[in-house]
């Protein structure tokens, strides 16, 4: 049972709902009302990743959303880079960017954005808690 004041709970909602802004471990720890140390260690122990690998992977799975969503609408008159849709959620390098979307999809984002293999693949740290999972954490 988790308690809906769990600090690692508070942190990845508060991550979830703030993933499209430029925020920080500062910022995470605060919005769990723990140090940053603190939240490192209780990411480490209870995921087995860091505040921002978790946040890493939150926006890769919603950069991914995005270029879905993108491909599905297929308006030749609309022009979306991959490029934009990683600046969006803050990945400010496009072969990092790549890198980190093909290890996870097993396929390069532009692909996805043409709307090749647009299937959706869990990754286990960005899902570990998830909002389909909070209900079951909070009971």
């Amino acid at each position: 049972m988790v308690h809906p004041t769990d600090p690692v709970l508070m942190a990845c909602q508060f991550m979830r709902a703030e993933a499209r802004e430029p925020i920080g471990l500062a910022q995470i720890a605060a919005a769990a009302h723990l140090s940053e140390r603190g939240l490192q260690h209780a990411f480490k122990k209870r995921l087995n990743t860091t505040p921002l690998g978790y946040l890493r992977g939150v926006r890769l799975t919603r950069a991914h959303d995005e270029l879905v969503a993108e491909a599905a609408v297929r308006d030749p008159g609309r022009r979306i880079t991959v490029n934009e849709i990683a600046r969006r959620w803050h990945f400010a390098h496009p072969s990092r960017f790549a890198a980190l979307y093909l290890g996870r999809y097993g396929r390069y984002p532009a692909d996805t954005l043409r709307g090749r293999g647009t299937e959706t693949v869990a990754h286990p740290i960005a899902s570990s808690i998830a909002p389909a999972d909070e209900a079951r954490m909070e009971s």
